[in-house]
């Protein structure tokens, strides 16, 4: 279909042959300019230059290592970032994870012309069945139940008759030979990629607290010896201000490195919306600072927005480059302006501990502040999150005066998540059908609650300080009730005691989330760890004592 087509052009048309006149921005009366910025004060300027150049000398020290509380201490050798070494959780091998090892075993056995044994193997170690009332299970072992072996039963027996072949199956020296060679392999491969395998909790998880505690020690750039306390985000991320200073710094840290002096040149702090300082620089409309309205009494506001506004374009940045896993201290920093003079310029809040900027303190002393700088060794905005495969929620029932853990999602024998919800409609008993003869009355000493409402009941751990802890408790299953209810995920274990103040009024959740990331070497890292945010408030779980309900007559028999 033929179509016409517009064209507009914007031409100039000066009145003048010449451009001199606009380019000199002139002024009408420029006495009056220069009043105004007489009574406003922009002619009292100071006796100061701009930064020529800056000379910084600094040292250097490193991290020694981390370990949770009355644990051993683990090196910082900089291969691996922190939240892998401190925050992972041991491994759950999943049926999927039990395939694909099984699987690799063969192709390792395939590689070395053992192929035969597959059978072998396959006899020996036969995938478990599928738990009762997962679906999704059993339908994925209609499909790989006779077309893989068990790896994760394999692998385990592998380690622990090493260096020889497990007992079964019973192999031949030829066989056995590329058995244990291909199990090497397959050793390999999971302590890579799937690092250590178990069901216990991670190193620095306190169930008390229903958090991380962990320490991290090393040396202090003037010579001392530093302990940090470590408290991950509730992204998980373990910036640099996750770390608190235990105490003041102590004499006996290594040796700092006095790194040459640097001469850097100085560069102009940028921001977004920032008013430009030249004449004919437009400026971008992304943020509209004149368009901020503060209240009189917001006062942190305006001063942001004299700095924004005015002074701006009076401060500098340096680039400086520090190795991750280390502290920095800045030992002399010179700057010399362009008329030659040189000013020596002092640390920020060094006259005043209480204003400070990327300065780490203590929670029990708030006047003691660092001066270093910590770049710990974390990966932080660099991870990736995906999808909570284990939820819990810990709140306070207050109609029932008691606290509850709701597994709100767990994993199934797949590793995928599985709402507890579902747990308990399976579980739930099929109610009994009616004669129509009437209804009788029958008492109750307690109602049912949804199997994946778990009870916390208050215990006393110290009369004198009136501590109190929340243990975790059992009610009989509604199929079954001679038969208790077990907790179905990790987070939850037998035995568990949560202290009180753990579990505040607005509740606590605490997930199981995969994370992934990349090195400062290039190597991708996976695992497993945990986050705790804050809850939803309380619930009510319906829990009802001394009860009479209508029953139908049906089920009680004859008369």
């Amino acid at each position: 279909m033929p179509s016409i087509t517009y064209w507009n052009r914007l031409e100039p048309r000066p009145r003048t042959a010449s451009i001199t006149g606009t380019l000199g921005a002139e002024v009408r009366d420029p006495l009056w300019m220069l009043t105004r910025q007489w009574q406003f004060g922009e002619l009292q300027g100071e006796d100061a230059g701009t930064p020529a150049w800056v000379r910084v000398e600094r040292s250097l020290s490193r991290l020694d290592g981390w370990r949770a509380p009355g644990g051993a201490l683990h090196p910082l050798d900089g291969s691996a970032p922190l939240e892998l070494l401190a925050l992972r959780e041991p491994r759950v091998l999943d049926l999927a994870t039990r395939v694909e090892l099984g699987q690799l075993f063969e192709e390792r056995l395939a590689a070395r012309g053992a192929a035969p044994l597959t059978a072998v193997f396959r006899a020996a170690y036969p995938l478990p069945a599928a738990p009762d009332g997962d679906a999704e299970a059993a339908r994925f072992l209609g499909v790989c139940g006779t077309r893989s072996l068990d790896g994760g039963a394999l692998l385990a027996a592998a380690r622990a008759s090493a260096p020889s072949v497990p007992a079964q199956p019973p192999l031949s020296s030829v066989d056995a030979t590329n058995a244990r060679s291909a199990l090497d392999d397959l050793s390999s491969w999971a302590e890579a990629v799937l690092g250590p395998i178990g069901d216990g909790a991670p190193a620095a998880w306190q169930d008390s607290q229903l958090s991380y505690q962990l320490e991290v020690e090393g040396g202090t750039p003037r010579g001392e010896h530093a302990i940090f306390t470590v408290q991950p985000a509730q992204s998980g991320d373990v910036e640099w201000f996750s770390f608190d200073l235990s105490a003041a710094p102590a004499p006996g840290g290594a040796t700092p490195t006095r790194l040459p002096p640097l001469s850097l040149l100085p560069a102009h702090v940028r921001f977004r919306g920032m008013p430009t300082a030249g004449f004919w620089d437009f400026e971008p409309r992304d943020t509209d600072l004149g368009a901020m309205s503060p209240d009189l009494r917001d006062v942190a506001k305006l001063v942001f927005l004299e700095f924004l506004l005015v002074q701006g374009n009076d401060w500098y940045v340096l680039p400086l480059s520090q190795p991750t896993g280390t502290l920095s201290s800045i030992d002399k920093l010179i700057v010399r302006d362009v008329f030659g003079r040189e000013l020596e310029v002092a640390r920020a809040g060094s006259d005043d501990a209480r204003w400070s900027l990327f300065s780490l303190g203590s929670a029990g002393d708030p006047s003691l502040r660092a001066d270093f700088l910590l770049l710990p060794p974390t990966a932080a905005g660099a991870l990736q999150r995906g999808p909570a495969i284990e939820e819990v929620r810990f709140l306070r029932d207050e109609a029932a005066s008691m606290a509850w853990a709701i597994e709100e999602t767990t994993a199934n024998a797949l590793g995928a998540p599985r709402p507890g919800a579902e747990r308990s409609t399976a579980s739930s008993p099929t109610p009994p059908p009616t004669d129509g003869r009437g209804e009788l009355l029958r008492y109750r000493i307690q109602t049912q609650v949804p199997e994946h409402w778990l009870p916390l009941l208050p215990i006393s751990l110290d009369t004198v300080r009136g501590e109190v802890a929340l243990e975790l408790a059992q009610l009989p299953a509604s199929a079954d009730p001679s038969t208790l209810v077990e907790p179905d995920g990790r987070l939850l274990r037998p035995a568990l005691r949560v202290r009180e103040e753990a579990v505040p009024r607005e509740g606590a959740r605490v997930r199981r989330m995969p994370f992934r990331c990349r090195w400062s070497d290039g190597s991708s890292w996976s695992f497993v760890a945990r986050v705790r945010t804050t809850g939803a408030g309380s619930a009510s779980s319906g829990l009802r004592f001394d009860t009479v309900t209508k029953l139908p007559t049906a089920t009680m028999g004859p008369r």
